[in-house]
């Protein structure tokens, strides 16, 4: 287990000590500081035990949007707001390789909307406040690669800090970026540390071809994907509806669920600046957030095509894959010079998030 110590907010009282074995203490000259323990959980293979794919732990520059709220309390406590410093409030931090601080303007992210880069909320502001109310916090993390920056309908700008889906996952930062890490925790107030145990929200294929040796050039596409290429993937959270700040294009507008869809993929953001709100499209074969209450609309075409990570010249192929139960199952296609295969998969027959799916492939000697 990964134990992090993030200095997020000064938000309960209490000795500073370590939740979880292993876990930092911090410096004497910190006051109050609210201590973070992290673990990434591995992919469940498809044999049902756990095999790492190198998706057990955070790498430097990773980032964190987390939401703050107190779902049965009226009033917005302390923690649930940034005092404007984001938009809908939430607390943004990176990882820096040995820990978590806050975001810097060389991070190149505007965060407030005032068109200059700028650095995420400083601890400090939060260093005299005590939350003094006596109903649970609850802590929802996610990571996130992309800034979404738009203008709506009355000439504000929006910005959105969104966890993106990539099709073209060659580059290994493409591929970590579209592999959605997600963990919540519900803690009571007075407590000087909260744990949060990540879990992969996507599912995961790995291809290993046999026989045949690949050249340096050879490339794995999947037909017949979600077309979500750029897209800001949604997870369901059943406290979401709690959210203290409710704009227009605000996470709870898409994020909010019943209970059977809490922490599962729902589909995509769409922003409709037409309508001035936001809404989860979703995937075609995936759980549909219509079940929320908010109007069904037209799921996303399983029609893309999507480009896999090679491991470093070798003969194993790696693709994230949102989950999803297609009705025509993807077809992978090998390129090698000038040389083709073409294989349409027999299973799995459905894409269960958090779990990788391990294929192996006999190529002939000669092509």
């Amino acid at each position: 287990m990964k134990t992090i110590s993030l200095s997020l907010a000064a938000l309960l009282l209490g000795a500073a000590t370590a939740c979880r074995p292993g876990a930092d203490t911090p410096g004497t000259d910190d006051g109050l500081r609210l201590r973070l323990a992290t673990e990434v959980l591995p992919f469940a293979d498809s044999d049902g035990s756990r095999a790492n794919l190198e998706g057990t732990g955070f790498a430097t520059g990773d980032r964190l949007r987390i939401k703050i709220v107190c779902p049965y309390s009226p009033s917005t406590e302390y923690g649930e707001s940034t005092w404007g410093n984001s938009f809908d409030s939430f607390w943004l931090q990176k990882y820096t390789g040995s820990g978590w601080g806050n975001l810097e303007a060389a991070d190149g992210c505007d965060i407030n909307g005032d068109l200059n880069y700028s650095g995420s909320n400083s601890v400090s502001l939060l260093n005299s406040l005590f939350p003094a109310q006596q109903t649970p916090y609850v802590f929802t993390a996610t990571t996130w690669s992309t800034e979404h920056r738009f203008v709506d309908k009355s000439g504000n700008t929006v910005l959105q800090y969104a966890p993106v889906f990539h099709a073209d996952q060659q580059d290994e930062e493409r591929y970590r970026a579209s592999d959605l890490l997600w963990a919540q925790t519900v803690m009571q107030t007075g407590t000087d540390c909260v744990f949060l145990q990540f879990h992969h929200v996507m599912a995961a294929l790995q291809v290993t071809f046999s026989g045949h040796t690949l050249g340096p050039t050879a490339t794995l596409t999947l037909e017949g994907m979600p077309d979500i290429d750029g897209q800001e993937v949604v997870v369901g959270d059943r406290y979401a509806w709690a959210s203290k700040s409710n704009s227009a294009y605000n996470y709870r507008q898409k994020s909010a669920c019943d209970v059977a869809h809490h922490g599962k993929v729902l589909g995509i953001g769409v922003n409709d600046t037409a309508a001035d709100s936001s809404y989860t499209c979703p995937l075609t074969g995936c759980p549909n957030p219509a079940a929320t209450g908010r109007p069904a609309r037209e799921a996303v075409p399983n029609t893309a095509t999507y480009t896999a990570l090679r491991t470093a010249g070798g003969q194993t192929f790696r693709c994230m894959v949102p989950p999803y139960q297609p009705a025509t199952l993807p077809l992978l296609v090998l390129r090698d010079g000038n040389h083709r295969w073409d294989f349409r998969l027999t299973e799995p027959t459905a894409f269960q998030q958090g779990t990788l799916y391990k294929i192996t492939l006999q190529l002939p000697d000669t092509p």
